[in-house]
């Protein structure tokens, strides 16, 4: 289960309360930009997130892992390989 919900006017959080992690979605003018890449590795949280923001995957502009640990790193591969967007 994913939760999916607007924090501020341009920040949403996909957040998994079992494991109790977080990762965050932020719209700016050019597209959106993910902070951390949720836990599931076939990138399942992120389109989930899109999907709610009604938005393509090509409006992703890429993602930012504040680290490596496979709850925040885990949908990195979608993002590079299906969104075709760098991550940092």
């Amino acid at each position: 289960m994913v939760d999916f919900f607007k924090v501020i006017d341009n920040v949403w959080c996909i957040r998994r309360p079992s494991y109790l992690t977080c990762s965050y979605v932020v719209s700016t003018d050019e597209g959106y930009v993910f902070i951390d890449a949720s836990m599931d590795s076939k990138g399942r949280d992120i389109a989930f997130a899109l999907e709610k923001l009604k938005a393509p995957s090509s409006s992703v502009r890429g993602v930012i892992l504040t680290h490596w640990h496979n709850d925040h790193s885990g949908g990195a591969d979608y993002i590079q390989k299906i969104c075709t967007r760098p991550v940092y």
